[in-house]
């Protein structure tokens, strides 16, 4: 982590964000501690020469914020999957298909919203995840972590895609004068346009809500950790899922499902006690 910074241009924001950064990466307490340190005596030093006339590192927070439980995710249980599913459909069948890509593919709602099908290759059955659509400026933009990535779907959700398709195409017939096809769309409603991001969103805490119980609403990004655990739960390599989810370390990943992490640790010592019982 190389920087060239005037050490006039430093602020508290800046300073925060590198610690923060260090807090991401897994570094101790301790190294936390002497790498603020270090920098706010340099900086007391400066402030003494009259270099700079206020220290940057007053004020910011060195807690190693439990992550674990200050990111812990919330997600919709496998077991509820279906009747969300069924009850977003009974509602409004294109939130149902953009809700279902979600749950088995774990993209984000901004990566959706900029799908278009040339992005979808039918004969591998996957998804290229290359850029994001903000619905609010109407702009495309680059993915969070500015890469791309290649995302395989399942038998299941091709199915799935070859409806929407279908239905698509009947629309654009339909509604030929006013279907709008510059873009091309994934997930649209019947005239060609994204799904409004008021109305997904409503519709997610809709449901959720009556499903959970009043309070316990989820919102959309939280479909994203619904996939995360059940790719978790079903075993597949923490590296896997990073690479899949588009995390920058598998650092980032194994904090925010810690929770399914737990659930897998007593798992394994169940079996080891099971398998070494047979030795001894």
């Amino acid at each position: 982590m190389t920087l060239n910074i005037n050490i006039k241009n430093i602020t508290p924001s800046m300073h925060q964000k590198f610690i923060n950064t260090l807090i991401q990466r897994g570094y101790s307490k301790s190294t936390l501690s002497k790498t603020h340190h270090l920098m706010k005596r340099a900086m007391e030093r400066a402030k003494y020469d009259r270099i700079i006339y206020f220290n940057p590192c007053d004020g910011i927070s060195l807690q190693h914020k439990n992550l674990k439980e200050k990111v812990k995710a919330k997600y919709l249980p496998s077991d509820k999957i279906n009747l969300f599913l069924e009850m977003v459909k009974k509602r409004d069948i294109y939130q149902y298909f953009l809700f279902r890509t979600l749950i088995e593919t774990g993209i984000r709602i901004g990566e959706a919203n900029a799908l278009n099908w040339n992005d979808y290759d039918k004969k591998l059955k996957t998804l290229s995840i290359t850029k994001s659509y903000d619905q609010k400026r109407k702009k495309f933009g680059t993915t969070k972590n500015k890469e791309n990535r290649i995302i395989f779907i399942s038998d299941k959700l091709a199915k799935e895609l070859f409806k929407l398709r279908t239905l698509q195409n009947a629309n654009k017939i339909a509604n030929s004068e006013l279907y709008y096809t510059d873009y091309d769309f994934m997930f649209c409603n019947e005239f060609g346009d994204p799904l409004p991001r008021s109305t997904t969103h409503n519709t997610m805490k809709y449901v959720t809500g009556k499903i959970l119980g009043k309070g316990n609403e989820l919102s959309i990004h939280k479909l994203r950790h619904t996939h995360a655990t059940l790719l978790l739960e079903s075993n597949v390599p923490m590296k896997v899922i990073q690479e899949r989810l588009g995390h920058k370390s598998e650092f980032i990943t194994s904090n925010i499902y810690s929770h399914v992490t737990e659930k897998m640790n007593n798992t394994a010592k169940e079996n080891f006690e099971k398998y070494i019982r047979d030795i001894f």
